[in-house]
């Protein structure tokens, strides 16, 4: 069996951006080397597409004996997605219970001030 990792030249462990990078890395630095004629180009293109798909990743590192490749972003957010929601619902009643405090300082202080014009302000004399 083929190894795709050392076709791209990575650890087994790379990171997905790892395997991109490389790849883009080989195909500019070998743009003559890797043409459609190329042996070299159909490996390269299947390492990146089994390496950069995780159900295919896993399944091939299952076959190499290897570990489970670490997660991707897409895997990562539904690990972490639904507390990320929480998070950020908790955040989101932090701001709504200081806005509400806020806006009630502000509404404290605006009678405060409207109390104190009154008591400054002179009463108007009613001519008739």
């Amino acid at each position: 069996m083929v190894n795709y990792y050392k076709v791209l030249e990575l650890p087994d462990n790379a990171a997905w951006n790892d395997i991109q990078d490389k790849y883009q890395q080989l195909l500019k630095s070998n743009i003559s080397k890797f043409d459609k004629a190329s042996i070299d180009h159909p490996l390269v293109e299947t390492a990146h597409h089994v390496l950069c798909s995780p159900e295919l990743r896993r399944e091939y590192n299952k076959r190499l004996g290897l570990p489970a490749p670490p997660p991707t972003g897409s895997e990562n957010e539904k690990i972490a997605g639904p507390l990320v929601s929480k998070a950020r619902q908790n955040v989101d009643e932090d701001i709504d219970d200081d806005m509400d405090e806020i806006n009630e300082q502000i509404r404290i202080a605006h009678e405060a001030l409207i109390a104190e014009s009154e008591e400054e302000t002179p009463p108007r004399s009613q001519k008739r």
